[in-house]
């Protein structure tokens, strides 16, 4: 996204106007979790535009690592998915467990 600046080009307005939109959500995956990226991204809050990032357990602290795993922090939603919230850098960071997808 910074190569192109591509972020800077998406207009809450313009998009609400042309596609008739109440809300408008960015969503990036863990391959754009970096910190040139993430200003971009957040620079979208700023044009009233929503946004979520993929961001990989691995590069987290060990500290986090250690609560992510730690399935006591967990709330079941049904038979196979748990979702978890931890305060990741100021930021929300959410966590969903499936034991379908983790076999």
């Amino acid at each position: 996204m910074s190569q192109n600046g591509c972020v800077h080009s998406i207009r809450r307005p313009l998009l609400k106007k042309h596609y008739d939109l109440d809300n408008v959500v960015c969503v990036a995956d863990a391959g754009m979790f970096n910190r040139d990226n993430l200003k971009e991204i957040e620079m979208l809050h700023i044009n009233g535009i929503s946004y979520i990032v993929g961001a990989r357990i691995k590069n987290m602290s060990k500290e986090l690592k250690n609560r992510i795993t730690d399935m006591n922090n967990y709330t079941v939603l049904n038979d196979d998915l748990k979702i978890a919230s931890f305060d990741y850098k100021g930021k929300k960071l959410l966590i969903s467990y499936s034991e379908k997808r983790a076999l």
